[in-house]
């Protein structure tokens, strides 16, 4: 679920935690290398530039953001219209394998990660970044939004669904995965917006979407009120502080 220009328009701030990540991504020689939920592909060039006596694809499930795709025709890139769960049932092995902020749209996080191992070649390593989504104030907000009586009977089954896990968990799932040499963080890239309607941008490009998808017209237009008259109450004045708090991992397996 993406708004590809509103998502491009916070693209510098929005890419701080994928520089980090890339530089945790230290495969020695890697032959195959997958992003999965690659966007846009602009970042997944950035990852191929680093690479490139590797094979790199890049899927989304976006047609969207794939349109703008073929502005990075690396000779080492290649994309395809799929989903993570899609390839994650898939015979394709990787040397590494590379994922910016898309894996928290996929449910079953203990499953997944198991999927994931299972998908790298001998030495292989995983390099993935995630939003902290429970700890997260607007989408704690989303959520109390949702709960309403207006919205609950629409937006139920999305309130506090997160499947992402703590940095704790995972690093704890790794170890039990087999994973060695293993960095598994929190940071918070601190942002500055301009005002509280400059924070609901920064969320309709992405996780305002599985909420208002559910409702249409008049209704759409009064949760994006509701969410507004929130997030002016947490964040007055301008500019305002936005916490932007990710988890970063990266392991080895044998």
């Amino acid at each position: 679920m993406w708004q590809p220009d509103i998502y491009e328009k916070f693209r510098e701030e929005r890419s701080r935690p994928f520089f980090d990540l890339l530089h945790l991504a230290d495969h020695p020689d890697p032959s195959d290398i997958i992003d999965l939920g690659c966007g846009t592909g602009q970042l997944t060039a950035v990852l191929a530039d680093k690479f490139p006596g590797a094979r790199v694809t890049g899927i989304d499930n976006s047609s969207q953001m794939l349109a703008k795709a073929d502005l990075y025709p690396n000779t080492n890139l290649s994309f395809r219209l799929r989903s993570i769960e899609s390839e994650c049932r898939s015979p394709s092995r990787y040397d590494l394998i590379f994922s910016n902020a898309a894996l928290q749209w996929v449910p079953d996080h203990k499953g997944l990660l198991k999927d994931l191992v299972e998908k790298l070649n001998p030495g292989g390593q995983l390099a993935i970044q995630m939003p902290c989504q429970h700890q997260n104030l607007t989408n704690q907000l989303l959520n109390e939004a949702a709960a309403s009586p207006l919205f609950r009977p629409y937006l139920d089954d999305l309130i506090g669904s997160s499947p992402v896990l703590t940095a704790e968990e995972y690093a704890r799932l790794i170890f039990q995965a087999g994973g060695i040499d293993m960095v598994v963080l929190e940071k918070i890239y601190p942002l500055a917006l301009k005002n509280a309607g400059e924070v609901f941008d920064w969320v309709s490009g992405t996780a305002l979407l599985r909420y208002t998808d559910r409702l249409d017209g008049h209704m759409r237009s009064s949760f994006e009120k509701e969410y507004r008259s929130l997030l002016s109450v947490y964040f007055p004045g301008t500019p305002v502080f936005y916490p932007f708090r990710r988890i970063l991992i990266r392991a080895v397996f044998k």
